[in-house]
């Protein structure tokens, strides 16, 4: 499988997710910070905020395999979520509890599993603050592996 339809897997997957905001299958980046809160930009409940995902690839690694001219191949995908802070309305919590869904979501897509010789479960690796966009934000970044069997050809 195309690490082009890896992408749309998981992007399908977070599509699902309630409330996410924007999902985004790259990184998206823009020269103007107004132009990239834009990009990431959402209205919750009538309140405009940065919430948004991105999918990007952070490794491929291939190795042999034990049965005959097979190699294994595992990609390993970031995917980044950014919500603004606004500690009034405890966006700590709401943004643990996407991260959570994020991960449920991810580890409960039949059609990821279904397509993968190993999808291993997804993982938050990071959660914390940043400035994104000129906005202080929470930032998490959750790594979701896949594998695939590939013979080589003849």
């Amino acid at each position: 499988m195309s690490e082009a339809s890896w992408r749309a897997i998981l992007k399908t997957a977070l599509d699902g997710v309630t409330n996410i905001g924007v999902v985004n299958d790259y990184a998206r980046y823009a020269n103007e910070l107004t132009d990239m809160e834009t990009l990431y930009k959402t209205t919750i409940s009538g309140k405009g905020q940065i919430r948004g995902w991105n999918i990007g690839l952070e490794s491929i690694a291939t190795e042999d395999t034990v049965i005959g001219k097979r190699t294994r191949r595992t990609l390993t995908f970031k995917i980044r979520g950014y919500l603004s802070l606004d500690d009034s309305a405890a966006t700590e919590k709401t943004m643990s509890a996407l991260a959570e869904d994020v991960l449920d979501a991810l580890d409960d897509n039949t059609t990821l599993h279904a397509q993968t010789a190993h999808a291993g479960r997804a993982q938050l690796t990071t959660m914390e603050h940043r400035t994104f966009a000129g906005v202080l934000c929470h930032y998490v970044e959750i790594t979701q592996k896949v594998a695939e069997v590939r013979t080589a050809a003849a």
